[in-house]
């Protein structure tokens, strides 16, 4: 990346394989987390599941661009791609973070 290369085959196989786990974890997450909520709260309760989401996002957004946008500051040409690194490090530690609180979470038949 370094070189100003667009990262290649590696890079969008890396996004493939991210995007299809996101994809397939996002539906039984929402199964497991609404699983014990009544009928008649399910419509109140799937309106705080999406907002939850939604708020989530906007911090993830807004605390690894401002990580970035920190990283990147520093003078010379390989002060993007130390950014980027640095940023997919934290990414990395939280998602590892995140799939083992996963595992804490109650199995449904």
């Amino acid at each position: 990346m370094r070189s100003g290369g667009d990262g290649g085959a590696g890079l969008l196989g890396l996004q493939l394989v991210v995007g299809t786990g996101m994809g397939l974890i996002t539906s039984p997450l929402l199964t497991v987390a609404l699983a014990q909520v009544k009928p008649a709260d399910a419509a109140d309760a799937s309106g705080v599941m999406t907002t939850g989401a939604q708020v989530a996002q906007v911090l993830g957004v807004a605390t690894y661009g401002s990580v970035y946008l920190s990283a990147a500051d520093g003078a010379g040409g390989g002060a993007a791609a130390d950014a980027i690194f640095i940023t997919s490090m934290i990414v990395t530690a939280g998602a590892l973070l995140s799939s083992t609180a996963a595992l804490k979470l109650p199995h449904s038949r």
